[in-house]
Formats: C-alpha cells, structure tokens, sequence
C-alpha cells in the first residue's frame, strides 16, 4: 500500500481447506487504476460469469452555495445499481456565509471495480470571494482539493488515494477508498471476533470541529465469498463483522458528505454455479 496511489489492484485470498478467520481480513485500500470488469467466478450451468462491474455507484453532485447561514452540507455518493458494485464519493460541502458571492464544492468521483469513488474537497469563503473546489478524481485517484478565502475560510480536502489538501485550517482528507476483496474456501468460519471489511475513508474537516467545513468521503468497496461447502458467520455485531460502508458523513450544518455503501456477496458454488445466501 501506498499512500501515493493506494493499494494492489486487489486482495484474493484462497485456502483449499477450512479457513477461520479469527482477526481481520481488510482490503480498505483501493486502487489508483481505470476500471474494468473483473471475472470472479464462472458458471457452468448458465454459461456465465460473476463478475466485479468496471464502473460501481456515481460519484454525489457538487454542492452551491450563495450566502447561506453556514452553508451546506455534501451529498452522499451513490450506491452501485449493479451487482458487486462499489460506491461513489461524496462531494463537500460549500458555504458563502456574509458578503461573498455563490461558491461550489467539489462533486465525489464514480466507484469503479478496484476503488470506491473519491471524495470532492470543501469550500468556505466567509465574507469574500468565491470559487470551485476540486472534484474527486476518476479511477479511485485522489480525493479534491479544498478552497478557501485566503484569511476568512476553512474547508476539508476530500478522502481518497491521496487524500484532498484541506484549505486553511483544515484537514487533508483520509487516504483510502474502499477495495476490492475475493475469498474462496472450501468452509468459511468467521469466528465472534472475525471481522471482513473494505470500507472508505473520512473526509477533513477544519480542526477545531470534527464535523463541520468538511470534503467529501470515499466510498465503500466490493466484497465476494465464495465457498464450497459450509458457510458460518459467528460475528453477532450489528454488521455480522462484515462491511464495506462508505466514509462517514458527519452532521454539521456544512457537514461531509458521505461515501455511497460498497457491495458484500456471499454464496455457494457447491453445484458449479454460484447461489447466493
């Protein structure tokens, strides 16, 4: 992993036998690379593939604004309407407040087969000014760079592969974008401790309030298990231990926007083709 470009394309894990996952198993790093259509599984039966879609959920829409008390809050990115998909990022949020003049916020870039989408930067000019802010790159790049008045606003950069520069004083956005993960195994035991995860990453926001001023967070990534001939999941936790969310979108009144929810598939491909639980 790199904070410069993110992960491997992937993460693959296959055991022949019983595979008991007792720890983490994390691909929250996706990859800096043009999508394409990534072949998991082939059916016999149906003579067709499960595969991993090259474009997953759109990225959320920039946000305006024009002189609002405070601003407003990013939208969260989308959730992919195909199969196996991972989610968009979420754009920032923009705020205008006093005498400056209409300003927007970087829109979150679309998920795509080895990342969830980038977050878009934040913009905040406070009583002067206006201005774009950098939108989330394509590919699972980096997230957008935030803008500012040069002594009268703060705003978070995006999350992604880097993060976003925050503008003023604010934080860079996460590094990280939720990735794409593949586990075959004859028997999958996750145990109560087991955890599966390819989430996004958190925006910035300014840093004297986590929740306000924010960018845009990543989205999450696509996760698939295959197994043959048993499957249990011991984890009780409100997710059941296994999650590919999108970054978090925090409740300020300009706060982040969040990165849509990845995908998570689980089935068996016990008669050849793949049934899912």
């Amino acid at each position: 992993y790199s904070s410069a470009y993110g992960g491997p394309k992937g993460f693959t894990l296959i055991v022949t036998g019983t595979l008991t996952n007792n720890g983490t198993i994390d691909n929250s790093h996706g990859a800096y690379a043009e999508g394409e259509n990534v072949y998991l599984w082939y059916n016999a039966k149906t003579d067709g593939y499960e595969f991993v879609p090259a474009v997953g959920g759109a990225g959320a829409n920039s946000v305006t604004d024009y002189r609002t008390a405070y601003g407003k809050s990013g939208l969260v990115g989308a959730i992919s309407t195909a199969k196996r998909g991972t989610g968009g990022g979420g754009s920032g949020c923009a705020s205008s407040y006093g005498a400056a003049d209409t300003v927007v916020s970087g829109a979150g870039g679309a998920g795509t087969s080895y990342s969830g989408g980038p977050g878009g930067g934040g913009v905040s000019y406070m009583y002067s000014g206006s201005g774009t802010a950098g939108s989330g790159s394509p590919n699972g790049g980096s997230g957008g760079n935030a803008i500012g008045g040069s002594m009268d606003g703060s705003a978070g950069g995006g999350a992604g592969n880097p993060g976003g520069a925050g503008a003023r004083n604010a934080n860079y956005g996460s590094n990280g974008t939720g990735g794409l993960l593949a586990i075959y195994a004859n028997e999958i035991i996750n145990a109560t401790t087991g955890k599966v995860s390819a989430n996004g990453a958190k925006a910035g926001t300014i840093k004297n309030n986590s929740n306000n001023y924010g960018g845009g967070s990543s989205g999450g990534g696509s996760i698939n298990i295959f197994y043959k001939d048993n499957y249990v999941n011991n984890n009780t936790s409100a997710n059941s231990g296994i999650s590919s969310a999108g970054g978090i979108a925090t409740g300020g009144t300009c706060g982040t926007g969040g990165g849509g929810n990845g995908s998570i598939t689980i089935g068996s491909i016990a008669t050849g083709t793949f049934v899912a639980n």
